[in-house]
């Protein structure tokens, strides 16, 4: 390379990016695995069969569900998913790509804004707790809108704290940009997150509003939305594709998901333990931070943010993804704070501290002690896998008794999670979920060598529907979606719910394949 062309480069990077890198290197176990992965059914494994789908039949412009148009959602993850399985293959990464690369995204952005409101210990502290809060790392290794939504949405907040700093036009316009991706991937929802950060624009921020970059920026991100939109009413009419207002309007009233008011009061804390406690601490210390706009947003726009989806009739643990990242800077500042001089009661969280790693120490200890007199047997995780688990959770949090180390309390209060996390992702509990499905029907030398029907019943009950998913992701070659057993032709093969073959004439069907763990689908031949 050219000797001004690799400073260019470099200068491109600048030194507050570089180090963002080597953290990623740092958090490598946590976001890559590579071995054998299997989806869910819902929401992944929905958005990669209509990825899949887009592939096979060519189709990038309506959802579909078999031969039907189904507009109960927008599509741009499937794209995402789709072109990532063009690009790299077929396979079960390619469609867990985007949401990883998203993820990475999110994590640099958060560590942007981090460095931008509280400096560097700030920046790197809160990658460290996105990159170890169940919530975060749950969704990163799943192929779901949700992580690359919260990157746009990041990047937008980032694109705000930018203008404020330097006043350059450009920022607002990369604000406004980042609006019409996000309607892609979730539709309206994106009016949630643009109402939470609005009171910190009014205050802080007025005159971006005025601003014509700012609108440049929403006109040119929505063109692809909206180009979708027209070419999706003048192919299949407005009538199916107003099915993405039903769908917002049904979200926001329906009972099927529906949770109470509180739901995001315990919900969000279980997916965030044990960072949720230095969050409040850190809410509560905001005060001391003298930028009044970086104080302001802290505090209001999660808060708002929480309000608002616990208003909303609809209840999800994804949907508070959104928060995660305001929690982690929280948390920073929490850890900060506790750690710091001005924290009272140091040594009784010391002792806390130690008590829990005593507590993990002596619970693998049990572990490891019933296990050699066959006493107690985990069915589904590997009981290694736990001692483990417990031992790397308890050995950092028992260092805190050595006093020389009490200037690192918060690098081994950071370890004990990142350790976990680790072995975690890298035994595949949160990338390969359910392997059974996948493993009994990649074995099937009929599933992959010859064209699938499916026989789908008006009406099936959701487990009957994940399995549906599941079976339909791992069959390689799909036929037709059919009604009835009459339908296939001879010597046709197809999947069938078994209740559609009760009341059917069995003399000229076989049952090809049969499994529990695919049960109640059972794969058939027509003589």
């Amino acid at each position: 390379m050219d000797f001004n062309k690799k400073n260019y480069f470099l200068h491109l990077l600048d030194k507050i990016t570089l180090k963002f890198l080597f953290y990623i290197g740092l958090l490598f176990p946590i976001l890559f695995y590579f071995k054998e992965r299997s989806y869910i059914a819902q929401d992944e494994g929905y958005y990669a069969l209509q990825a899949k789908w887009i592939i096979d039949s060519g189709n990038w412009i309506a959802p579909m569900w078999w031969d039907s148009i189904i507009y109960d959602r927008t599509i741009g993850i499937q794209w995402l998913i789709a072109f990532s399985q063009k690009l790299f293959g077929d396979s079960i990464f390619a469609a867990h790509l985007p949401s990883l690369i998203a993820g990475i995204i999110t994590l640099f952005f958060s560590y942007k804004i981090a460095y931008i409101i509280k400096g560097k210990n700030n920046a790197i502290i809160t990658i460290f707790i996105l990159a170890t809060t169940f919530l975060w790392v749950d969704n990163l290794h799943l192929a779901t809108q949700d992580m690359s939504l919260l990157a746009f949405e990041l990047f937008g907040i980032f694109s705000l704290l930018k203008y404020q700093n330097t006043s350059k036009a450009i920022w607002t316009f990369f604000a406004g940009l980042s609006i019409g991706p996000a309607i892609m991937l979730k539709s309206f929802m994106i009016i949630l997150p643009i109402l939470a950060i609005l009171p910190y624009i009014i205050v802080c921020q007025r005159k971006i509003l005025s601003s014509l970059s700012l609108w440049l920026g929403v006109l040119l991100g929505i063109i692809p939305f909206a180009s979708w939109l027209i070419l999706s009413i003048q192919e299949y009419g407005l009538s199916n594709v107003s099915g993405l207002v039903n769908k917002v309007y049904y979200l926001s009233y329906s009972d099927s998901y529906s949770g109470s008011f509180l739901y995001y009061f315990w919900n969000f804390p279980a997916n965030t333990f044990p960072w949720i406690i230095f969050c409040i601490i850190g809410l509560i210390t905001n005060q001391k931070i003298s930028n009044h706009s970086a104080r302001l947003l802290l505090t209001s726009y999660p808060l708002i943010l929480f309000l608002l989806l616990s208003l909303f009739k609809t209840k999800t643990s994804y949907y508070s993804l959104q928060m995660v990242p305001f929690m982690a800077i929280n948390a920073s500042i929490g850890i900060q704070y506790v750690f710091s001089s001005e924290f009272k009661y140091k040594k009784c969280l010391s002792i806390l501290f130690i008590s829990f790693g005593l507590i993990f120490i002596l619970a693998s200890l049990f572990i490891l002690i019933n296990t050699f007199i066959h006493a107690f047997n985990f069915h589904y995780i590997d009981t290694k896998i736990v001692i483990l688990l417990l031992n790397c959770l308890g050995f950092p949090f028992l260092l805190f008794s050595i006093k020389n180390l009490s200037s690192k309390r918060i690098f081994l209060l950071l370890l004990a999670p990142y350790l976990a996390y680790s072995i975690i992702v890298q035994n595949g509990f949160l990338t390969n979920r359910d392997p059974q499905i996948k493993l009994d029907l990649v074995n099937s030398l009929v599933v992959n060598n010859h064209t699938i029907n499916f026989i789908l019943p008006s009406q099936f009950d959701e487990d009957s529907f994940k399995k549906l998913v599941k079976v339909a992701l791992y069959t390689p070659t799909h036929g037709l979606a059919l009604r009835t057993v009459d339908s296939i032709n001879r010597n046709q093969y197809a999947w069938v719910h078994y209740n559609s073959l009760i009341a059917e004439d069995m003399s000229d069907i076989d049952i090809i394949y049969r499994s529990e763990s695919i049960r109640p689908w059972i794969l058939i031949q027509k003589r």
